[in-house]
């Protein structure tokens, strides 16, 4: 029955290393851009690799770019399209933009997007077969909730995180607090709480967290493949519309923003998914060639692997360490993708 409809898959991505891109960059960056958020670790043929080879069942995938290719890309392929940011932003004076935020308040405008669809970015792959069922079942996104501490005020900021995505993350929190009720939720449907399927762990925060707070104050996630359904976006646009349409707007990252964890929200609290926690993925913060050596026997056994680039990554050491992820990703998956010429 899920076989029926159609599912897509949306990757963003971006050559930090082209040279046309980088010129325009710097024609708009006030100071000079965290080239952190833009070194290209040559994950998304990998990426693609792991699509075609074990998600079958994936119908289109959109290429989502400020308008570079990689040089090995199959552009007549008739499973990719690629989407430059020109054809799809509602509001074409907010281009050109180097924010990740702005372009996920687009997404929904994506021409020929299917209804459901799987969100990556170009550091989340897929190493192991993922049925179709790991994401939608009885046409709805697996997903789950587990709620925590509120991750704010000075004292937090000091013991543990000053990042910029703990603002953007809260920020979304707000917005969901002031459209959507956790009491109403739980009450009309108490296994989105505490479900079976879920982690025990999770199950006990939730049980806290609803005795503890009548608003949602953290809500956990894993930075892997997120099914969506379009009709999300649609919401979250028509609740908060212009909130995204000033994300849009910014050409970078800003502490005001909310990204596309905003959709996930709105599903979440809307109702909208089958409880579910995922227990095969495994995410990295890569801060040193060592910590990815060590951790290669992990990489091996997962069925999805989020690559993330760490703040403490030296300069220095990030060559040695983008080869030895490849060297890893092409013993996984050796085989080209007919997304590859």
């Amino acid at each position: 029955m899920e076989m029926n409809r159609k599912i897509d898959a949306v990757i963003t991505w971006v050559d930090g290393n082209d040279d046309a891109w980088i010129r325009e960059r710097n024609r708009y960056a006030m100071q000079s851009a965290a080239d952190r958020y833009f070194r290209d670790w040559g994950t998304v043929k990998y990426v693609l690799r792991g699509i075609d080879a074990f998600m079958p069942w994936i119908d289109k995938v959109h290429f989502v770019t400020w308008g570079h290719t990689p040089f090995w890309l199959n552009k007549v392929c008739s499973r990719l399209r690629v989407v430059r940011h020109t054809d799809f932003f509602a509001d074409k004076a907010h281009l050109p933009v180097f924010n990740s935020n702005a372009i996920e308040a687009n997404l929904h405008l994506i021409p020929e997007l299917a209804d459901r669809f799987v969100y990556f970015n170009d550091d989340m792959l897929v190493l192991k077969p993922a049925p179709l069922e790991r994401f939608f079942r009885n046409g709805l996104p697996m997903d789950f909730i587990a709620q925590g501490i509120p991750r704010k005020g000075f004292l937090y900021r000091k013991l543990r995180s000053n990042e910029i995505y703990v603002d953007i993350v809260q920020n979304e929190l707000n917005l969901l607090n002031v459209r959507f009720s956790k009491r109403d939720l739980l009450r009309k449907n108490p296994a989105l709480f505490y479900s079976d399927n879920y982690a025990i762990t999770d199950v006990c925060c939730n049980f806290l967290c609803n005795v503890l707070w009548r608003r949602y104050v953290w809500l956990g996630l894993y930075h892997h493949p997120q099914p969506y359904l379009k009709s999300s976006l649609l919401l979250a646009h028509e609740l908060y519309g212009d909130v995204l349409s000033d994300v849009s707007t910014r050409r970078f990252r800003s502490r005001k923003d909310i990204c596309q964890y905003i959709y996930r929200d709105v599903q979440l609290a809307s109702g909208n998914f089958v409880p579910y926690t995922p227990r095969d993925v495994f995410c990295l913060n890569i801060n040193s060639y060592d910590c990815l050596s060590k951790n290669k026997a992990k990489i091996e056994n997962a069925r999805f692997f989020c690559a993330n680039d760490s703040t403490y990554l030296r300069t220095d050491e990030f060559e040695p360490t983008r080869h030895l992820l490849i060297d890893i990703l092409e013993k996984i998956l050796p085989d080209k993708s007919v997304f590859e010429i």
